[in-house]
């Protein structure tokens, strides 16, 4: 191919770094890339750098960068017509797109291109190999990328299985430790308000409310508090409008439902479905990864608790103020949530919680009580509930004495060791057999058939003994799952007012029969039907032991 050289190029030097692409930083680094397209320009004289583009933090996997698309729009402007790099990886590692710049799009265009250190040079003569070698070394770049590509996903999802934190940038609330960039500790600042932004949820602020006190007392939102942070270098995030940030629904709303407070490292919510595509997909809950007591958490696991149910409760408010039983009112006939509806009779204002709703049946009818009424009868059934279960803790405190949670957890040892001791004769059998095969004492039918039978019987007795295990923890830790209830309660023992917070700690719904019959729901109301059977089943047995 002839030469096809002009006397005069305009030419852009364009210079690229990632280490997303591996690129290792002391021989790729910008500024050593300028300086050998400097060097190789002193001995092309026809060649005049006008510009130099830079894409510094960029992968070569795509070419939506700013500094490589200010250059293309500089030749579409004729303001260049050649462009040198050191070489074809810093022009791009993608395959088909390299290929098609360098093959269709700029020799179209008229441009020039030069690659240093490939040895590549459009306007020189051609010979027949070069047809090969250049869309193999762009092959190559974009194999390279994708191989580092894999590696990377293998490595960082590692890390993540073991708790690990691997995010650029630590939560707000947290910040990363300074001898270990993958472990979470507490920024202080920040996390005492997202205890704050806890506690206003529990007490009845809704997330606009909560985040109109915050914007009035002037504290920064996680966005503006991490740009100036001293870590802040390179930060960026999509959780900002364009001005001044602020507080918003949504920013209160990520706090609330984030699991990390919790002390449990939650990652992998996004990916990308390969190294070309920058676009994040959302993964499903589920998949999410999830490892526990990574970190110190900001949150106890009761108020987060608290808050999530909150989440779920029908206020329906409008004013961002919730009442004392917005959304924990229900109406015993339908599930619907009750209203609150105020009338005025003789100058004198009176509050009801009814089932006022259009689609009621006309078994609703009558569903209603006012609200002093309600919180005097709630009020009462608390005092009830809390004395009843410090009753039940002071009897609870024998529960060791009595034989009959210890005859439940040794019955449970006992099918356990029997189950293993089954598992353990299948497992022989199978070596035995394996050996009796091959000594030809059995063909090849009965030792599949044979072995088709103990195997099924491995697997029965390997979920048996993994349900037998589950159902022992369980008894094991009944006594500490009670003793949360009691101790939840025994806060409030003396407890003489209503307020919200009170009620969505200790109640999980109330349920109104008529204006003079309710039934509460408490927290941790299984586990008091269970020490209320417990306390009733030790009785019985204490009165065959005096018998």
């Amino acid at each position: 191919m002839k030469s096809s050289k002009k006397e005069c190029y305009f030419a852009g030097a364009y210079t690229r770094l990632s280490q997303d692409d591996g690129d290792k930083a002391e021989s790729d680094s910008i500024r050593n890339q300028k300086e050998l397209i400097r060097n190789f320009q002193k001995s092309h004289s026809e060649i005049h750098i006008v510009e130099e583009y830079s894409d510094d933090g960029y992968s070569g996997v795509n070419f939506e960068r700013p500094g490589f698309q200010k250059m293309i729009t500089d030749i579409h402007e004729k303001k260049i017509d050649c462009i040198i790099v050191k070489d074809l990886s810093r022009f791009g590692r993608n395959y088909i797109e390299t290929g098609k710049y360098i093959e269709q799009i700029f020799p179209a265009l008229g441009v020039r291109f030069i690659a240093i250190n490939d040895n590549y040079d459009s306007a020189e003569k051609r010979q027949p190999g070069d047809q090969i070698i250049l869309p193999f070394k762009n092959l190559v770049n974009d194999a390279y990328s994708r191989d580092l590509s894999v590696k990377i996903r293998s490595n960082l999802n590692a890390k993540r299985q073991i708790g690990d934190y691997v995010g650029a940038f630590a939560p707000y609330g947290y910040k990363k430790a300074e001898d270990n960039k993958n472990q979470l500790t507490i920024d202080w600042p920040a996390a005492k308000v997202v205890r704050r932004i806890f506690q206003l949820r529990i007490e009845g602020k809704s997330n606009a409310v909560i985040a109109d006190i915050l914007n009035q007392e002037g504290i920064p939102c996680p966005y503006d508090y991490k740009r100036h942070s001293p870590d802040s270098r390179n930060f960026a995030s999509g959780f900002h409008g364009n001005g001044e940030a602020s507080w918003s629904f949504n920013a209160i709303n990520r706090i609330l439902t984030n699991e990390i407070y919790l002390g449990t490292m939650v990652q992998g919510k996004s990916t990308r479905p390969n190294y070309k595509i920058k676009k994040t997909v959302v993964i499903d809950q589920e998949k999410w990864i999830r490892v526990k007591n990574t970190h110190e958490a900001i949150i106890s696991q009761r108020d987060f608790d608290i808050v999530q149910k909150l989440a779920g409760i029908d206020t329906r408010i409008s004013t961002g103020e919730v009442y004392l039983f917005s959304g924990l009112v229900l109406c015993e006939k339908c599930g619907d949530t009750l209203i609150r509806r105020t009338v005025v009779r003789n100058h004198t204002r009176y509050t009801y919680y009814g089932c006022y709703d259009r689609k009621r049946t006309i078994k609703c009818k009558g569903v209603v009580i006012r609200e002093d009424d309600l919180e005097q009868a709630v009020l009462t059934s608390i005092q009830k509930h809390i004395q009843t279960l410090l009753d039940i803790d002071k009897l609870l405190k024998h529960v060791d004495e009595m034989p009959l949670l210890k005859r439940e957890t040794d019955a449970l040892t006992e099918l356990v060791a029997s189950a293993k001791n089954e598992l353990l004769r299948y497992q022989n059998l199978n070596e035995s057999l394996y050996r009796d095969y091959l000594e030809g004492i059995v063909d090849q039918d009965e030792y599949l058939d044979l072995r088709n039978i103990y195997s099924t019987n491995e697997e029965r007795l390997h979920k048996s003994i993994q349900e037998l295990d589950r159902k022992k923890q369980q008894v094991l830790n009944k006594t500490s799952s009670y003793q949360r209830c009691i101790e939840l309660f025994r806060e409030f023992g003396n407890i003489q007012k209503l307020d919200r917070k009170t009620l969505v700690m200790l109640i999980s719904h109330i349920s109104v029969v008529s204006k003079k019959k309710i039934k509460i729901c408490f927290t941790y109301q299984d586990e008091f039907d269970d020490m209320c059977y417990l306390i009733q089943k030790m009785k019985g047995e204490h009165e065959i032991w005096q018998g």
